[in-house]
């Protein structure tokens, strides 16, 4: 069982999770461009091979098969039309492959009918223009649907694979022999199709990588600066929210470890750091590096109310001694925040209010260090 899954896997292999949002959405984006006019094509294919249907065919076959599926493609012709402008979650692009999918097959499937029934009733001397009309039809589903690897496999099979099958098991000499080579030639377009969306899943991972590495701390694998910036901003963008929350956090006492342990330890104390940090804020807030010893905590919407005890949470989280090498080292945290519309109307005004009630933070952290310091020599 673990073999046959392991082959599957290898020859089908699935999207990986981190692009598969993006991959929907790309797909849905090219569908709005490429689905009419493949409709449209399918229809002036259909009515063309309505004009030259075998004499001896049954009506349903010449006439009620045709007109079906014209029907079909000018209703789904107008549905995608009022689709190309409009955008869609990754959700709803899914929703819409899948119906694509049904319906394009099912489409697929009512035309094989047609055209192997067409070709049964046909005088030998005719029978090759219906594996043609088909064969057209098909290629232009393949290279419409050419995004959607599965969608494309699906309607070729449908499509191409009945006709090939008839005329090699039931055709003459010649007709085998064609068959034989329109399979031949589905078989390469499919192992094209494949190639495709793999070069696809490659391009799409190598940007998403491209993003993660722009947007990420390379040493504590926090969030940058500017995958901060980025978030805030697009909260400040949008209507709906609720608000945006931001706390500059600075570690008190981090130059005497690097003074004292070195860079090294300095290193590896921030790591630690940045861990803890992501514990507690959780998946609730962004922890992003800023720079040195600069961290920085952004919420957002409804969160917003929440900032206090997130920003609670992370400093209390912070107590606990930190081993770095051999030495247990104790590390002080400062914080800022600033909430906004209260405390700006964007991102420099917030920015610049938490950063004042950091640095007032700290003054009083150090007032009260040098009122412990001066008790203790006193007394």
């Amino acid at each position: 069982m673990a073999s046959l899954q392991a082959f599957w896997t290898r020859i089908w292999p699935p999207v990986p999770a981190a692009i598969r949002d993006e991959l929907a959405v790309l797909r849905y984006t090219r569908l709005q461009h490429q689905i009419p006019v493949l409709y449209l094509t399918l229809i002036a294919v259909i009515l063309t091979a309505m004009m030259a249907a075998a004499a001896d065919a049954p009506w349903p076959i010449r006439v009620g098969i045709p007109l079906a599926v014209t029907l079909a493609g000018l209703v789904r012709f107008f549905w995608w039309t009022r689709q190309r402008t409009r955008s869609a979650t990754p959700d709803e692009a899914r929703a819409h492959i899948r119906r694509l999918l049904v319906i394009s097959t099912t489409i697929c499937v009512t035309c094989s009918v047609w055209c192997i029934a067409s070709w049964l009733y046909s005088d030998p001397q005719d029978r090759s223009y219906y594996p043609l009309f088909m064969a057209m039809g098909s290629l232009t589903t393949a290279f419409s649907l050419s995004a959607i690897r599965f969608a494309t496999l699906a309607n070729l099979a449908a499509g191409i694979g009945p006709i090939s099958i008839a005329m090699i098991l039931m055709g003459n000499q010649l007709d085998r022999l064609a068959g034989l080579v329109v399979a031949i030639a589905t078989l390469f377009l499919a192992r094209m199709i494949s190639d495709q969306h793999r070069q696809l899943v490659d391009l799409l991972l190598l940007k998403h990588q491209h993003r993660e590495q722009a947007n990420t701390d390379p040493l504590t694998g926090l969030y940058n600066r500017r995958a901060l910036i980025t978030a805030a901003e697009d909260a400040f963008a949008d209507a709906d929210a609720a608000g945006v929350g931001l706390a500059l956090i600075d570690l008190d006492g981090f130059k005497a470890v690097n003074d004292r342990h070195g860079h090294a330890a300095g290193d590896e104390l921030l790591v630690q750091v940045a861990a803890r940090m992501q514990r507690s804020a959780g998946d609730t807030a962004m922890v992003a590096r800023l720079g040195g010893d600069e961290f920085a905590l952004l919420v957002t919407g409804d969160g917003v109310d929440s900032l206090g005890p997130q920003v609670d949470r992370l400093l209390a989280g912070l107590v606990p001694s930190f081993a770095v090498g051999e030495a247990l080292v104790t590390l002080g945290a400062s914080a800022g925040m600033a909430r906004a519309p209260a405390d700006g109307a964007s991102l420099t005004e917030l920015f610049a209010a938490a950063d004042r009630t950091l640095y007032a933070a700290k003054a009083s952290r150090d007032d009260r260090a040098s009122a412990r310091r001066s008790n203790r020599s006193t007394g």
